[in-house]
């Protein structure tokens, strides 16, 4: 949830949220994967709008950090329907006693002819083999300027 100057809003509400990276090596040519549906505002207007991506490319590296890069097609449901693809590059460091960082920056082009750039960076540390605390940045271009936030997250997995 989120309140603001332009009052109280859901920011987001996911409801399956997958990611299969699997760096490649010289034996080994997996193919990374990833999906998400839920509610959230990732588009390039302030509203919140169902989305649901399932995207797929290729990692390479190895345990203690890896590159990757994706391409995911998308879908957004408000008032009205709105198709988009994004190609994107991160990369993956894990930092030992079950943090990681990662950063990830792409370019959304919707099928109206919009464009949008998106970033994300954050730092994770694993609390138990279910709990997770997160600090994350995300900037996102809008139709009425970029929005940068930044979060502190608590997650549970069951």
């Amino acid at each position: 949830a989120r309140y603001d100057h332009e009052g109280a809003a859901v920011e987001k509400a996911t409801i399956l949220s997958i990611v299969s990276m699997a760096p490649q090596s010289a034996f080994f040519k997996p193919f990374s994967w990833r999906m998400h549906a839920g509610w959230d505002q990732s588009g390039y207007s302030r509203k919140t709008e169902f989305s649901a991506a399932v995207g797929a490319g290729y990692s390479l590296g190895g345990r203690s950090g890896y590159g990757y890069a994706m391409i995911d097609p998308e879908l957004y449901v408000a008032d009205g329907a709105n198709a988009a693809a994004k190609a994107s590059l991160g990369v993956v460091f894990e930092t030992g006693g079950g943090s990681k960082l990662t950063a990830e920056g792409g370019h959304r082009f919707y099928g109206d002819g919009v464009r949008q750039w998106v970033g994300r960076a954050c730092g994770t540390h694993r609390l138990s083999s279910n709990n997770a605390l997160k600090l994350t940045f995300d900037y996102t271009d809008k139709d009425d300027g970029p929005q940068r936030t930044f979060m502190i997250r608590f997650s549970h997995s069951y």
